[in-house]
């Protein structure tokens, strides 16, 4: 019985991640679905959503003290996570692939530093109905795994 509850959390736990951000919303994470662009404004336990867009035509424009994350998908390039990157320091996150449900459809993604006033990308070939974002978290460094 105890295994089968850990196991019921563990499928559970990405589902409550998984909603749509909206304006003026503080949380702990945001969820991406193709050609959804959100704004944030990094806070000390949490991130300030801005602004949230929906459809073809979004755009991340590079604004002072906020971060612009888009997801896109198109058959060449896979789909594709954009940051620009407002914020006068680099930054780490952590992303998981969730299915439609809710549900992770892979372990947690090993991702690259996105650095300050820059632009940071991430593709895979396949494509993914939702990625969820979270643990934004300042750092001085540079990481950038092999994959």
């Amino acid at each position: 019985m105890k295994h089968a509850l850990a196991a019921l959390a563990l499928v559970l736990a990405p589902a409550a991640l998984a909603h749509t951000p909206e304006h003026g919303e503080m949380s702990d994470h945001i969820e991406l679905v193709v050609d959804r662009a959100v704004t944030f404004k990094p806070m000390a336990d949490h991130l300030h959503i801005l602004t949230v867009a929906d459809g073809r035509a979004i755009q991340i424009p590079r604004v002072d003290g906020e971060v612009a994350v888009a997801m896109s998908f198109n058959n060449e390039g896979g789909t594709i996570l954009e940051f620009n990157n407002g914020l006068d320091y680099n930054f780490d996150y952590d992303l998981h692939f969730v299915n439609e449900e809710g549900e992770e459809i892979a372990p947690e993604f090993p991702v690259c530093t996105v650095g300050s006033n820059r632009v940071g990308t991430e593709h895979w070939p396949q494509p993914y109905a939702k990625i969820v974002i979270s643990n934004f978290r300042r750092t001085d460094g540079f990481n950038c795994p092999a994959g």
